[in-house]
């Protein structure tokens, strides 16, 4: 049995998470008709956003059914349980423990969790640089629930410290084309980052890019415009300013 044959029968469900929901259990991924398993999913949301830690049971009753009864929350609660398993088709992969629900590490393989680890454990440049491979987008994409935007904003702001850190890296060393490429994969996975579009202004008028720094601030204007209705920082106007009148 080769490494990775022993990974994939070792944790059976493979989940990713960033930009979106997809589901993989033995090397399948899994499909939904027309009508979606809403509690179910709903249940599996809350406990990746944990990052495999155990929900209290008191916890997922009140974020999933927050008029219920509390007798009438658990049995919905179990009932949600036993559907999820369905879902993810090995019974050993979720269950109830003395802190709450959680899934089960051994089984279950889960690209946030995956990212977290491996960025905390990063040793050298090119350990983060591996560990920031794994984050392609928001966590669990368009999903509102509050849960969710709590674990979305910590994965990013995790991201961009690493981004920010192997960046400065890269330029210290002189490599910055490298430090351009990580700024603009960044970017371009959707983290929104004042601090990235300014490092990336500055690689560019290093070598000599001026036209190409004045689009990124064009860039960072456009998105900050269109999310969340407002303008650069003057820190950023600052920046930009003293690239193109050097």
């Amino acid at each position: 049995m080769t490494p990775n044959e022993s990974r994939r029968e070792r944790e059976p469900i493979r989940i990713t998470t960033f930009g979106g929901l997809v589901i993989a259990v033995d090397e399948r991924t899994v499909r939904f008709g027309r009508t979606l398993p809403r509690k179910p999913l709903a249940l599996l949301s809350l406990l990746l956003a944990a990052g495999g830690r155990a929900v209290g049971t008191h916890v997922v009753c009140e974020a999933l059914w927050p008029d219920a009864e509390e007798h009438d929350a658990y049995r919905a609660l179990v009932t949600t349980v036993y559907r999820l398993r369905g879902l993810l088709r090995h019974r050993d992969a979720l269950g109830f423990c003395a802190d709450g629900v959680r899934l089960d590490r051994s089984s279950v393989c889960v690209d946030a969790w995956n990212f977290e680890r491996a960025v905390a454990a990063s040793q050298e440049p090119a350990d983060l640089a591996s560990a920031l491979e794994l984050y392609r987008g928001p966590f669990l994409g368009d999903d509102e629930s509050a849960h969710v935007l709590e674990a979305r904003e910590r994965l990013l702001r995790k991201f961009i410290r690493g981004v920010r850190h192997l960046g400065q890296h890269y330029e210290e060393t002189g490599d910055v084309p490298a430090a351009i490429a990580l700024y603009e994969r960044a970017l371009d996975s959707g983290a929104v980052s004042e601090e990235i579009h300014v490092q990336l202004m500055r690689c560019h008028a290093l070598i000599g890019q001026r036209s190409a720094a004045a689009q990124v601030f064009e860039r960072c204007r456009a998105l900050l415009a269109r999310r969340f209705r407002m303008t650069p920082s003057s820190a950023t106007v600052l920046a930009f300013r003293s690239i193109v009148e050097s």
